[in-house]
């Protein structure tokens, strides 16, 4: 067990799917990120989201793609039914990418530092959701609790208003 991912490994237990290494290599990504995603993987079974986000991984050799935008090469693992998460090449973070050019929706949006962070904070958001859950009040600081907590975790993540994590934990509707 990779000690260092094994608050992420316990979290998701036996839902986490490794990436084939040969879906990964020569493709630009750093060391760190591949060991993550071939050692560690990605969580397959989501639903303790509970709908409040809709995020889906690719772990098929059709479904992970690379792709060139606005002059960055990004791995592309997932989507959340709007943009791509997409990790680049040249810095190794995660990117909401809009590929399609949908209007509305901003071409490029940082996630995350690393992909481990955005398990991390994926984790956290599952946590908090639970606990609005169970809340009958006092959604304001929960909200500001969790923004405290994610910025524990990846301060990039929430630092500033156009980031993605910021539009889902500022988003009154979730």
């Amino acid at each position: 067990m990779t000690s260092d991912f094994l608050k992420i490994m316990l979290f998701w237990r036996d839902r986490l799917k490794k990436l084939s290494p040969e879906l990964l290599e020569g493709r630009g990504l750093n060391a760190d990120t591949v060991h993550y995603l071939t050692h560690v993987g990605l969580p397959y079974d989501l639903t303790d989201l509970n709908g409040a986000i809709e995020i889906n991984f690719y772990f098929q050799a059709d479904q992970i793609t690379y792709r060139e935008f606005k002059g960055i090469n990004y791995c592309v693992i997932g989507d959340d039914t709007g943009t791509n998460f997409a990790i680049s090449t040249s810095d190794n973070q995660l990117y909401a990418v809009n590929f399609e050019g949908e209007a509305g929706i901003e071409p490029v949006c940082f996630v995350n530092s690393s992909i481990d962070k955005f398990m991390e904070c994926i984790q956290l958001f599952i946590e908090f959701q639970r606990k609005f859950s169970d809340a009958h009040a006092g959604e304001t600081e929960l909200t500001e609790s969790m923004k405290t907590e994610m910025a524990g975790i990846d301060k990039k993540s929430i630092a500033n208003p156009n980031t993605w994590w910021r539009a889902i934990v500022d988003d009154p509707i979730r």
